[in-house]
């Protein structure tokens, strides 16, 4: 029960917020007579600023679109751009291309109502540790991170719940102490019968507080959020609570989740959260503060710009060589798919080789569809469009084309593709593709537009063409537990995320196969190869948390999983690509380089192909060990220089387009 103090606080809170709302309404009226003005985080301010905004703009230098929503919710802004270096090459040459996309939906002045509806049942303690003290103290901080002069539009309100039942321990308030002495109040309650009772009565409380912070202004003056902080539920009650939390969805609330302390199951908490996207999770707490953050600023996963998907479908004069980590390349098409939106844009830059002669334009596509939403609720979807360079391929005078022989000729002439080019010859769409060198020979005339490489160099990697093994191999020790991973709670979420994502959609049934095995002083296999791709996804939602790194135990265990001498596995598959993922921040503390290169070569050695993640801006590792456990540093992908996107995109990429 709440101690008489903080029954105490929320009676006076009550009066307080009759108060407000009286003075709300009085500086309302005064505004709308002309007397006094709102502040500029107010509707008035906002409304505005819509106005003084245009509806549209296009055209200029460089081609860009700026595009306004049109029923006056929101403004969101974006801009294309779409270049070549240089524009005039000779045949054989290469381009330089780069596409950038610029947007932002500033902020629309509505003010930020955040309920924290807290765990405080019997089930916060695990394994003899009182994790809701952990929890308090980073909603505390939370708290305490807000800048002052956000507190004129940002109200916070608190909410426990327990075993059946719930009590509000502050309404909304913009009193930072009031907030810090409310959750001082919450301790933990005996009973873990009905949780998934006590968290709908704790909704139904949020809910109300809501309400009453609106007073009698509408709602869409308004951005609505609750927070339920837990370490999650059992299994058998994710219905309970989907029931508990859909009873939210009708009143436009954004609903988050975040779970944390011990081997939080996030899995309840994620398919209850309004989407994924907001269901936070991590071993220890200590992100709150982020994601509050986050909330006020509109970025990272709140950021209304939801998703972009970029297509670029190159002149036929022209072969896509590498680069621009493209989410799918076949042939000349290429696509980027984001989800959310990078905080500083979208830049991607990738290398063609011209392959025929003309003045022709750089690409035969080229757009951009933009899904966003000013609610984070049903997207609108906008169309970006870009200007497209024209670009100019003159012959050359002493050079011809490539021959894909498998033995080169320098005096026989072919104005034909050859039927059967070499592994050597056929120019990979990865990051280390090499442009084709040309054979010398003596001068003769050309077609204009001849392809001068054989169409099967232009078809890239379909995703089935390969039976794809991979073991997802995440490092889970406590140095893991750092945030220093843009736009991630931790090295260990980063490393979910990307798996999560990979396993998604770079990887399907029923041509791949993935075993998820976390490592720390020990390895386990959570996941087999034959366990299916659905059961690979459950394991990375509850990956365990552990001490110390036996990389090279988890090396080994891995390679047995690969190479079918583990029973989960469902036995080796001939013709499988077999690729071990590492994950990891480097710090091995507690593994011999002797032993991990052992495994690591004894891996090699059996056809198996490593790609190592390094995660951690800060992390301490050995760049030169990693190096050499996978082979080569191509095969290495740091946080530090590419987003978690690019990794993930470069690291699905990689497992179809081995060489």
């Amino acid at each position: 029960m709440i101690a008489a103090s903080g029954r105490d606080r929320v009676r006076s809170a009550e009066l307080r917020l009759a108060t407000a709302n009286a003075a709300a309404l009085a500086v309302l009226a005064l505004a709308l007579a002309g007397i006094g003005t709102l502040s500029a985080h107010g509707a008035h301010g906002a409304d505005a600023a819509r106005q003084a905004r245009p509806a549209s703009v296009s055209g200029g230098a460089g081609g860009f679109e700026l595009h306004q929503d049109p029923l006056g919710a929101r403004t969101c802004y974006f801009t294309g751009t779409h270049t070549a270096v240089p524009l005039e090459v000779a045949l054989n040459d290469s381009i330089t291309a780069t596409i950038t996309l610029r947007g932002s939906c500033p902020h629309d002045g509505r003010r930020l109502h955040v309920v924290f509806v807290i765990d405080a049942s019997e089930q916060m303690v695990w394994r003899s540790r009182n994790w809701l003290p952990t929890l308090l103290a980073d909603a505390e901080s939370a708290v305490d991170q807000v800048p002052p002069d956000a507190w004129s539009w940002v109200q916070i309100g608190v909410v426990s719940f327990r075993d059946r039942v719930a009590e509000t321990e502050s309404h909304l308030t913009s009193d930072s102490e009031e907030l810090v002495s409310a959750l001082h109040d919450i301790a933990v309650s005996p009973g873990t019968e009905c949780l998934d009772c006590g968290l709908r009565e704790g909704l139904r409380k949020a809910r109300r507080a809501l309400q009453a912070g609106r007073g009698d202004e509408p709602p869409d003056r308004f951005r609505e959020v609750i927070i339920v902080a837990s370490r999650g539920f059992e299994a058998t009650s994710c219905e309970a609570v989907r029931a508990a939390t859909n009873e939210v969805e009708p009143f436009g609330i954004l609903l988050v989740t975040a779970c944390g302390g011990g081997e939080c199951d996030r899995r309840c908490l994620a398919e209850a959260a309004t989407s994924e996207s907001f269901a936070f999770a991590s071993g220890e707490w200590g992100y709150l503060g982020t994601v509050l953050s986050q909330l006020r600023e509109e970025s990272g996963p709140f950021n209304p710009i939801e998703s972009v998907s970029i297509v670029d479908e190159l002149s036929e004069m022209l072969l896509y060589a590498s680069g621009g980590y493209p989410s799918a390349a076949v042939g000349n098409r290429l696509e980027w798919h984001f989800g959310p939106w990078p905080s500083d844009g979208i830049t991607r830059t990738y290398t063609a080789l011209a392959v025929g002669v003309g003045e022709f334009p750089l690409s035969t596509e080229i757009s951009a569809t933009v899904s966003y939403n000013a609610d984070l609720g049903s997207g609108r979807v906008r169309h970006v469009t870009f200007d497209n360079p024209i670009v100019r391929v003159v012959p050359t005078t002493a050079t011809a084309s490539p021959t894909i022989t498998a033995t080169a000729s320098a005096t026989t002439p072919t104005a034909t593709p050859s039927a059967g080019p070499t592994d050597t010859a056929t120019p990979t769409p990865d990051r280390d593709a090499q442009t084709p060198s040309a054979t010398p020979r003596p001068a003769t005339p050309r077609p204009t537009w001849a392809l001068h490489l054989p169409i099967a160099m232009r078809l890239g990697c379909a995703p089935s063409a390969t039976k794809v093994d991979v073991a997802l191999v995440i490092d889970v020790s406590g140095s893991m537990a750092v945030s220093d991973v843009e736009r991630m709670a931790s090295r260990w979420d980063a490393a979910a995320s990307i798996s999560e994502h990979v396993v998604l959609y770079h990887l399907a049934e029923p041509n791949d196969r993935v075993a998820v095995i976390p490592f720390a002083e020990t390895a386990t296999v959570r996941s087999g190869l034959g366990d299916g791709l659905a059961s690979a996804r459950r394991e990375l939602g509850r990956l365990p948390r552990w001490n110390g790194s036996r990389l090279d135990l988890a090396v080994d265990l891995a390679a047995s999983e690969l190479l079918g001498e583990v029973q989960a596995g469902g036995g080796p598959r001939p013709g499988a690509h077999k690729v071990m993922v590492l994950f990891t921040d480097g710090d091995l503390n507690m593994t011999s380089d002797v032993d991990l290169l052992d495994a690591a070569d004894r891996s090699r050695a059996a056809g198996i192909e490593m790609i190592a993640v390094v995660l951690g801006r800060d992390a301490r590792a050995d760049l030169d060990l990693v190096r050499r456990v996978t082979g080569s540093p191509a095969r290495i992908l740091e946080s530090r220089d590419l987003s978690v996107i690019e990794i993930t995109e470069a690291l699905g990429r990689q497992l179809r387009c081995y060489r």
